[in-house]
């Protein structure tokens, strides 16, 4: 399918801004209407992405190293799945910035026209709606696809992205793939979206089990729910010491709101054998059942990583922050 003529976009953008919800889906409405209101972008101009230079960077990047370490193996994998299809990778910081990325050549002019170069700036507040810009601002996963775009120069690209959050719901990154191909059909381009909403769910389930290895880990599957697996940390007094954002979101409709440092046993039916392993040993399988509730919930418990690991290698201790995505 050919790309939308530019004065045809234009005209449909002009339209929104106006009033006429008709001619873009909701969540695209509203993102052209803040671009062109809240942020005064011109859906007309031809002017280039905004690229910080390396001195402009370096604060941006050294306040995100935590995450860009953290994301080393799932954005290989995603490009290795996504690359040969002309996609790009990109990480960036909760701003839009990018701090990282994958691409199949070395970066080059072409590169720097589409703003996919570590140190593009693509928030909503530079350049309208776009993947990473408006999933910043939607806090969720989104598609834009070609002349979904606000400006008319980016609508021969599309990209997808997913929101990665922090330990106390903060949004600390934003995972982008993007390609420049004008003849891209909507339909392929929506298998981008799966995988970029897995690959940031790892990132996240990496971070989080990072950040609590010494203590327990609880993942609990929801198999009717879209929400997927929620975590938790729990110390060794069976207190909730951190959530990540799928617990926030399972929980607090049913017990609301769930804070770090309730107790686990409030939350679920007792059962002292789920937290029978000692430190250092493997996952291991478990139910359970929400108090007052009768359906049981599968969950995989991860115990707190030895205190011995200090001198194993860092291999071993990669593997155990790893995420449990595929069990």
């Amino acid at each position: 399918m050919p790309v939308e003529p530019a004065n045809q976009h234009l005209d449909r953008v002009q339209a929104v801004v106006e009033g006429d919800g008709t001619c873009a889906e909701g969540s695209i409405s509203a993102s052209w209407k803040r671009s062109a209101i809240d942020f005064g972008v011109d859906p007309a101009s031809n002017q280039s992405p905004t690229i910080l230079t390396s001195g402009e960077l370096k604060d941006p990047r050294e306040r995100a190293k935590g995450i860009i370490f953290t994301a080393q193996e799932e954005l290989d994998q995603l490009f290795r799945i996504s690359g040969p299809a002309g996609y790009v990778v990109l990480l960036s910081n909760e701003d839009g910035v990018v701090i990282d990325h994958r691409v199949k050549e070395a970066p080059s002019s072409r590169f720097a026209n589409w703003g996919n170069l570590i140190g593009g700036v693509w928030s909503e507040e530079a350049e309208g709606t776009n993947g990473t810009g408006t999933c910043i601002l939607e806090r969720g996963p989104i598609t834009i696809h070609q002349s979904q775009h606000f400006r008319s120069r980016y609508i021969g690209s599309s990209c997808s992205a997913a929101p990665i959050f922090g330990i106390h719901d903060e949004l600390i990154g934003v995972l982008d793939i993007s390609s420049v191909d004008p003849m891209l059909s909507e339909h392929a381009h929506n298998l981008a979206g799966t995988l970029v909403i897995e690959s940031a769910r790892s990132i996240e389930e990496r971070s989080f089990r990072e950040q609590f290895r010494r203590h327990w880990i609880v993942a609990i599957a929801f198999p009717q729910a879209a929400v997927g697996t929620a975590l938790m940390a729990v110390d060794k007094d069976r207190q909730i010491v951190g959530v990540d954002h799928n617990a926030r979101a399972s929980f607090a409709r049913t017990i609301p709101p769930l804070e770090t440092g309730a107790g686990f046993w409030t939350l679920f039916e007792r059962d002292d054998q789920i937290f029978r392993s000692k430190d250092g040993d493997g996952d291991f399988d478990a139910q359970l059942t929400l108090i007052g509730g009768t359906e049981t919930l599968p969950a995989l418990i991860t115990p707190p990583e030895s205190p011995a690991a200090i001198w194993r290698n860092a291999e071993s201790a990669w593997l155990h922050c790893r995420p449990r995505r595929s069990h």
